[in-house]
């Protein structure tokens, strides 16, 4: 069963679904990806779709060069890659559907 979250980055509204046991996971997630966004236009003096896909894979980046997850274990590359795409995936759809409604 899925819910949906409502979040805001940039200023824009996103509405995305997700599973119940992921909701708190997924608003630290956005508390992090909202931090790193504003960081940046900081610094870059970059904008919309441009920063994100930069912030995007300044964190894919990290995930990649992280030598183990939290539980100590060697980090399952296709496991990462796999939620990659899925994250990948959220952020094309739900940047789709803004500029749809607006």
């Amino acid at each position: 069963m899925s819910d949906t979250l409502d979040i805001q980055l940039l200023g824009k509204d996103y509405r995305i679904a997700c599973a119940p046991a992921e909701r708190a996971s997924l608003e630290t997630a956005v508390e992090l990806l909202t931090a790193r966004l504003n960081g940046a236009r900081e610094k870059n003096r970059s904008s919309g779709e441009k920063l994100v896909v930069m912030v995007a894979l300044e964190l894919a980046h990290e995930l990649v060069l992280a030598p183990q997850n939290s539980s100590g274990n060697p980090v399952d590359s296709e496991n990462l890659r796999r939620s990659i795409k899925s994250i990948e995936s959220r952020i094309t759809a739900a940047l789709e559907l803004n500029e749809k409604l607006f």
